[in-house]
């Protein structure tokens, strides 16, 4: 028996990124929505349910660890993965917001969030 389909969150204002994460978590059985912005990201949180959200963290309109805290006020237990090129900066931002997320660097991005949701659909089964 497949396993259910589950649906990701990919914020990221850059296309040729956020084509690449989404390629990966195709690979892993996701179905996918994109947003382009941090405002767009958390607009499109509210609409619908996701196992899993990427975010960038330098964006327009509302920055990654802004858009962080908003999803978390709404859903405390989505999984959500940071990606950004300055990722030191985004974990401070997120720990001065009062949000814990686990941050991975855009320089190697396919193959730590390769091995990142390895390892959560290990550990987590199917939703």
């Amino acid at each position: 028996m497949p396993l259910p389909k589950k649906v990701a969150l990919v914020v990221d204002d850059d296309g040729s990124i956020r084509a690449e994460i989404i390629k990966i978590l195709k690979s892993f059985n996701y179905d996918i929505v994109e947003a382009v912005n941090g405002r767009d990201g958390v607009q499109k949180f509210q609409q619908q349910k996701f196992d899993l959200v990427t975010m960038d963290f330098l964006m327009p309109e509302l920055n990654g660890a802004e858009a962080v805290s908003v999803i978390r006020q709404l859903d405390k237990n989505v999984l959500i993965v940071g990606l950004s090129s300055s990722h030191t900066r985004m974990e401070a931002e997120c720990k001065r917001l009062h949000v814990e997320i686990p941050v991975l660097s855009k320089f190697e991005m396919p193959e730590i969030l390769t091995n990142y949701i390895k390892g959560i659909d290990d550990g987590r089964g199917a939703s």
